[in-house]
């Protein structure tokens, strides 16, 4: 099952438009574009993980939902 956050969707065209680093300290530049694949929230963790496929590399990002700052 899928979810959405935000505007964030599986199957959806993003474009950062500032840079960040997330909760495992994976650093996205600036105008990096990618597709989303999945996006899986996790309650007991508090965090959201989103899988995404940018040129031909597939990887993940993960948030903190508790964090008070971030993309």
């Amino acid at each position: 099952m899928a979810c959405t956050i935000d505007h964030l969707s599986p199957h959806t065209r993003v474009t950062v438009i500032r840079g960040f680093r997330d909760a495992r300290g994976t650093e996205v530049e600036a105008g990096k574009n990618g597709l989303m694949t999945d996006i899986e929230l996790d309650w007991s963790r508090r965090e959201i993980r989103l899988d995404w496929i940018v040129g031909d590399r597939t990887g993940s990002l993960v948030f903190d939902l508790t964090a008070t700052a971030g993309p």
